[in-house]
């Protein structure tokens, strides 16, 4: 079974378990198990650390006092990235509303990390990783949304059409051409 099968199948069993008891216990696994990933894809729509966290905390407070619909939920983690991207919106609405400006340094974990070797090597894979992260940072907006989701998020096409209200078809085409671009920024890294 793969790690999103698992993932998946953890989650829907923490969500039973959480519905059926309200146990404080299981809401934190529940919690911790999604935070990061709701937490980087806040992120990457607000840009700022500290307003991401603080709405994947407003959504898991609503997921708390509205427990008990939790079984009419289908598939929470779908449900979850929907109301972290709504609320997101939300912020960046009333920021722009009240000219806020938030200005923060992006600090991704995609990083690329080699644990053995000369300096060498570790300079080229750090070399590397600001290059694929700049390749990712210079997608169009929903052509990154939808890169995220499915390759650092991990979600299924159909879950990131949900989403981000795309249809699949959308959601295949925007991974196509981000695939695309990035092979395209990375060319000079390919050995011969």
């Amino acid at each position: 079974m793969s790690k999103t099968n698992d993932i998946h199948t953890s989650i829907e069993d923490l969500q039973v378990s959480f519905a059926a008891s309200g146990d404080t216990a299981i809401f934190e696994k529940l919690y911790l198990l999604l935070y990061r990933d709701l937490h980087r894809f806040a992120f990457s729509i607000i840009k700022s650390q500290h307003i991401a966290e603080e709405v994947v905390s407003d959504v898991f407070v609503q997921l708390w006092k509205k427990r008990a619909s939790l079984p009419e939920i289908k598939n929470l983690r779908v449900f979850l990235y929907v109301a972290v991207k709504n609320l997101s919106l939300t912020y960046l609405y009333k920021a722009k509303k009240q000219k806020v400006c938030w200005i923060e340094e992006y600090a991704n974990g995609t990083d690329i990390q080699v644990t053995t070797g000369n300096s060498d090597e570790l300079l080229i894979a750090k070399e590397l990783s600001g290059s694929l992260q700049k390749a990712i940072n210079n997608l169009p907006d929903k052509c990154k949304a939808v890169f995220k989701l499915v390759k650092e998020d991990g979600l299924k096409y159909a879950e990131a059409a949900k989403v981000l209200n795309l249809s699949i078809k959308t959601v295949e085409n925007q991974m196509g051409i981000a695939l695309k671009k990035i092979a395209t920024a990375m060319k000079s890294y390919r050995h011969v």
